[in-house]
């Protein structure tokens, strides 16, 4: 789950210049950490997901929530992605956190992510 307009940990990531030149990685964007995640599960990468908008319950918010889901991952889990389009550096679903951008009330990402891992587990070894 990350907001677009997150100002702590930036959407295109955070950069700096590095000593020697360059550039020093501080944070990957979300894209590149969608890319690590899906290449890591062995996901398909041409595939690109499966894309959902999800209904806008709050239209005062002014956020667009994008569900992508990858599923083709050999076996190694799939991967959900929340990407809030307007969301600051806040959690969905409670406007508790003031003054860091604008927060999503269209869906609980409490119940997004307890759903998640308890429809999947780790094996036990």
């Amino acid at each position: 789950m990350h907001g677009t307009e997150d100002e702590s940990i930036p959407w295109n990531g955070t950069r700096v210049p590095g000593q020697l030149g360059g550039e020093i990685i501080v944070s990957a964007s979300v894209p590149e950490y969608i890319a690590f995640w899906t290449r890591y599960n062995g996901c398909n990468p041409e595939d690109g997901g499966d894309y959902e908008t999800l209904p806008n319950q709050e239209t005062d918010d002014v956020t667009f929530t994008e569900f992508r889901r990858f599923a083709d991952c050999n076996g190694r889990g799939m991967i959900d992605a929340y990407l809030i389009d307007g969301g600051g550096h806040t959690w969905p679903g409670r406007d508790v956190l003031s003054g860091l951008g604008t927060t999503s009330m269209d869906f609980n990402g409490s119940e997004v992510i307890w759903g998640f891992f308890t429809e999947h587990s780790l094996p036990v070894e």
